[in-house]
């Protein structure tokens, strides 16, 4: 299903992005990793990950969009782990 997604998502999403944004997609664990602008969209080495938990996995794309500079990240899920995780680092 998520190689499909990425597919998807490569082939369709620039249509309806912004000049500033860019889309972050993966596939499953340790394979495609894409960016999607407006501009098209390209490989990224950089968001592949072996993290199996979609919700672990989440936080390495959201740490990769810090790095190249987002000032402002959403992460929105009803899973109570994507809420507990980044509390946990806090913590440390």
């Amino acid at each position: 299903m998520a190689e499909y997604y990425t597919a998807y998502m490569a082939e369709r999403a620039a249509d309806s992005l912004k000049e500033q944004q860019t889309l972050c997609v993966s596939a499953a664990q340790g394979e495609m990793a894409l960016r999607v602008t407006k501009d098209g969209c390209s490989e990224s080495e950089c968001l592949k990950s072996n993290h199996e938990e979609g919700d672990t996995r989440m936080y390495v794309h959201a740490r990769v969009a810090a790095e190249n500079g987002a000032d402002h990240i959403v992460i929105s899920s009803p899973d109570t782990d994507v809420l507990v995780l980044p509390a946990s680092y806090q913590c440390k």
